[in-house]
């Protein structure tokens, strides 16, 4: 199996190969011929390929560092473990184990104490009832922290708004004034001796971060799924069940949500920083444009792209000046690619190309955006509802929300 820094030189080999086909159509002065353009999408195939490896192998080496921490730490215990050296932690976590697989019925009374510390009461108002629900219909039991560390962990591949914004974990949903402030018009005075100075006061305005509400949707497993499999393969499967549900939700409204009964998006609140003179396309030099839409003090070492990937793809093949691709492919594993010198991130809920989009983002997204999770994330287990099925349903709750914070921060690029 080859190693990142293998795969890194073969996703690198690629992208010559793919400026090869390319140049040599430019230094003839044509478009790419059929044969080409069938050689040059091949060649990109494998291009994304390694991409896509190189970040699997990347988060399966993460993986293999929770895993190591988990044997470590005892967290997941083995057949016939005991509790007896446990702290509340653990014992809440080896509670909630018991509960996803088997219900409540396998748990000790020591167990339901502990479990029951993880309790959130359901608004009724909020859920809807049903006859026969079985536990868990007024509430939900909190996910232990090695749960949750995980699910925020998958959701990422769904997140790319929360990889680059600011992003805030409070114990509770309630409102959160956020407090704002534009002073850039102001200066200072040169004074004269023994002359009074004037005032100008600082102007605060005040936004709300609340928390909106998200559930997964059910998720329906067979009781021989639960009763076959070890705890450690059921856990995966709502891991990622919840991960995609959520996280797919979460990025959509976090890049593009109205900000009325859902969170402000990033791409909403944005100020336009350059017009693209094409409606589907855009130019090196107008990416450049973007760039410096951006006031330099806020284009750092956390500056970057965001755009969508039929965006970077028009943006892969684009030249400056000197005729050199403004992509440049990273040298290592830990080397990000770069597009016009800035790192970029893909966000497929994103807008592609088309008239009048914000296509692509630019600036420092820590500073221009926030996140707000409640830390609360409730899991229900549900036993009758589907028991003629022979099935258990699990949902998962989460609230977040998401607002603009500072507009000067970033900017984006307009079609025509």
């Amino acid at each position: 199996m080859p190693t990142i820094t293998q795969l890194v030189e073969q996703r690198n080999n690629s992208w010559e190969q793919m400026k090869e086909v390319m140049d040599l159509a430019e230094r003839e002065g044509r478009g790419l011929t059929a044969e080409e353009r069938v050689k040059y999408e091949n060649i990109e195939a494998a291009f994304d390929e390694k991409d896509a490896e190189i970040e699997l192998r990347k988060r399966h080496e993460k993986n293999e560092d929770r895993a190591a921490v988990v044997d470590r730490t005892g967290v997941v215990p083995p057949a016939g473990g005991s509790a007896d050296d446990d702290g509340p932690d653990d014992i809440y976590a080896k509670a909630f184990q018991i509960f996803v697989q088997n219900g409540m019925t396998d748990l000790d009374s020591d167990q339901r104490k502990a479990l029951r510390t993880g309790f959130v009461q359901q608004d009724a108002k909020e859920i809807r009832a049903a006859a026969g629900i079985g536990t868990g219909s007024a509430g939900g039991y909190l996910v232990p922290q090695g749960f949750r560390q995980t699910i925020v962990e998958k959701m990422k591949a769904y997140g790319a708004v929360q990889q680059v914004a600011t992003v805030l974990n409070t114990p509770t949903g309630a409102v959160l004034p956020w407090p704002t402030n534009d002073d850039t018009a102001n200066v200072g005075a040169l004074l004269a001796e023994n002359v009074a100075a004037t005032e100008q006061d600082i102007t605060l305005g005040t936004a709300q971060l609340g928390a909106y509400k998200y559930t997964s949707k059910l998720v329906r497993v067979s009781l021989e799924f639960l009763q076959d499999v070890d705890w450690l393969d059921a856990e995966t499967f709502l891991q990622r069940k919840f991960a995609e549900r959520l996280g797919r939700i979460h990025n959509q409204h976090l890049t593009t949500g109205t900000g009325t009964a859902q969170p402000q998006g990033i791409v909403t609140g944005a100020t336009s920083g350059v017009t693209a003179a094409g409606a589907a396309v855009f130019t090196a030099d107008e990416l450049i444009d973007l760039q410096h839409s951006v006031d330099p003090a806020y284009r750092n070492e956390r500056s970057r792209f965001m755009l969508s990937d039929t965006a970077l793809k028009i943006a892969r093949k684009l030249k400056d000046s000197q005729n050199r691709y403004l992509f440049q492919t990273g040298t290592s594993g830990d080397m990000p690619s770069l597009l016009a010198g800035a790192p970029y991130v893909v966000n497929q809920d994103m807008a592609v190309p088309a008239t009048g989009v914000k296509s692509v983002l630019y600036g420092d997204f820590e500073a221009g955006y926030v996140v707000r999770l409640v830390k609360a994330f409730e899991l229900i287990r549900l036993e009758e509802r589907y028991a003629e099925f022979g099935q258990t349903a699990f949902i998962a709750f989460d609230r977040i929300d998401g607002l603009v914070q500072d507009n000067s921060a970033y900017k984006a690029l307009t079609q025509a």
